[in-house]
């Protein structure tokens, strides 16, 4: 048992008076006087011992009295035994920029560091504290004693960066392994603080969340916006869509949207929004100038001022240069893929006894379609081409001339070839992971036909090499090696 007050049990000494007063009245004699001596037979013999009895219940009941009198004015408690003693304390403050709204009593940034000294003022000075933002700043990686957390608590300044609950409970296990407990204060905004990863994460710690309430505000933002076409060329007109949302209860009439690029604006609409609508708008303009596009889609909305603008850059795609060189034949499929998309490429067919070398070297891609010789001169282009992060496709032909296309092969540092197979197999695994392949199938492959063919090369193994395409048996059909 412990006091809080224990410097009032000093009064308990006041026990001794009424100890004092019993025994001074213990030597007084009474004087009783008597006309006669008759009446001394109806004393009785107990009448002594009552009277002690009695004197022995007022100084007991006294020293109770006062005992207690004291004992309640000192509060004894019984301290609560707390097996987490030796836990750490957690303090997230989202910094993110929807903390800066100002309702008139402070930003909820301002707001939330007021909850964050209360706690920490809540616990005694001989505590650990851990504190860190949206940002995880390295300096935050350490433990803090109350006054130096609170210095970093107000030197805390918004921030575009935002954090999942995952990701917070990641870091306190990388910073100590004891079960804590962790403050997360935030505006509990849904595309971020997601209650429900709590039980996918795998810990012990007590968390303990401090909403930032919000007023329903009258808001608008922008919720993105987007081009249809992947191909930006010169001199050609651009549609851009955007959505807007209103966010608020209240019909939002003739709100003023404008488009900006390269710091001039361009374009602007005005558009009404019902009370939690989304809208799609979209712009059309014709950009003839050299260069990237640099953007901006622009709202004046006084509530949130952090959703004001969306940024965004437009790459100018430049032209492809392509060449395929032919033994003889030319591929009816390659030239599908290429010759009639001018927009995109520039396509050149060469046959392998009649090559422009200067048109050869300056190529993005170089494909080499079954062609049966391939001479010092187009190898030396290849190595070039190699050297300054171009691409090589070779296709090898039916009747291949091994010792030449080795030589080729082992020069580039890639996996030669050991022989050819003749067997019918069928193409079955495609290696969807690959940036090949990495938007063009949704979801799993399924009910596809795949080819059959009916031979295909054994290489030797000494590189590493990655498969696009496999048959049956595991061989690689289709590979690619990455060099320099």
């Amino acid at each position: 048992m412990r006091y809080q007050n224990p410097q009032l049990l000093y009064a308990l000494f006041a026990i001794a008076i009424p100890i004092i007063i019993h025994l001074i009245n213990l030597r007084k004699h009474k004087k009783l006087y008597f006309s006669s001596i008759r009446f001394l037979k109806e004393i009785k013999e107990n009448n002594k011992n009552i009277a002690k009895i009695k004197n022995l219940l007022v100084l007991m009941s006294r020293i109770l009295a006062i005992s207690f009198l004291i004992l309640a004015f000192a509060q004894p408690y019984i301290p609560y035994k707390n097996k987490k003693k030796s836990s750490d304390i957690f303090i997230y403050l989202d910094n993110s920029f929807s903390m800066d709204t100002d309702f008139g009593d402070g930003s909820m940034l301002d707001i939330a560091k007021e909850k964050a000294r209360l706690i920490i003022q809540s616990y005694s000075n001989e505590k650990n504290f851990y504190f860190v933002t949206n940002d995880f700043q390295k300096t935050h990686n350490k433990v803090y004693n109350s006054n130096d957390i609170e210095k970093e608590i107000d030197n805390t300044q918004s921030s575009f960066r935002t954090k999942s609950i995952k990701e917070i409970i990641n870091k306190t296990q990388t910073l100590t392994s004891k079960n804590n407990e962790i403050y997360i204060i935030s505006d509990m905004q849904k595309s971020t603080i997601k209650i429900e990863e709590i039980n996918e994460s795998d810990t012990n710690n007590t968390i303990l969340f401090i909403p930032i309430s919000t007023k329903r505000q009258k808001n608008i933002s922008i919720d993105s916006c987007w081009i249809n076409s992947p191909i930006i060329t010169s001199q050609e007109n651009i549609e851009i869509y955007t959505i807007i949302q209103n966010h608020s209860e209240k019909e939002i009439k003739e709100q003023v949207v404008f488009l900006e690029l390269n710091n001039q604006i361009k374009s602007q609409k005005f558009i009404t929004l019902a009370p939690n609508e989304k809208k799609e708008i979209n712009f059309n303009f014709t950009y003839i100038e050299k260069g990237d596009i640099e953007g901006k889609i622009i709202i004046n909305d006084t509530q949130n001022t952090f959703d004001n603008n969306l940024f965004f850059t437009i790459k100018r795609n430049n032209k492809v240069n392509i060449s395929c060189i032919n033994n003889k034949k030319v591929n009816t499929s390659i030239n599908a893929l290429f010759h009639n998309d001018t927009s995109i490429y520039n396509y050149n067919i060469f046959d392998i006894n009649n090559l422009d070398y200067n048109t050869l070297s300056t190529q993005d891609l170089l494909i080499l379609n079954q062609t049966k010789q391939i001479n010092s001169a187009t190898e030396n282009i290849i190595y070039q081409l190699t050297k300054k992060g171009k691409s090589i496709v070779i296709i090898p032909p039916n009747k291949i001339n091994i010792d030449n296309y080795n030589n080729l092969l082992k020069n580039l540092g890639i996996n030669t070839i050991k022989s050819i197979v003749q067997d019918t197999q069928e193409i079955s695994k495609i290696n969807t992971n690959h940036k090949v392949f990495s938007q063009v199938f949704e979801g799993e492959i399924k009910n596809i036909n795949y080819p059959l063919i009916n031979q295909y090369i054994i290489n030797n193994n000494y590189k590493t090499n990655i498969p696009l395409l496999s048959c049956e048996n595991n061989k690689p059909f289709l590979s690619v090696y990455q060099i320099n």
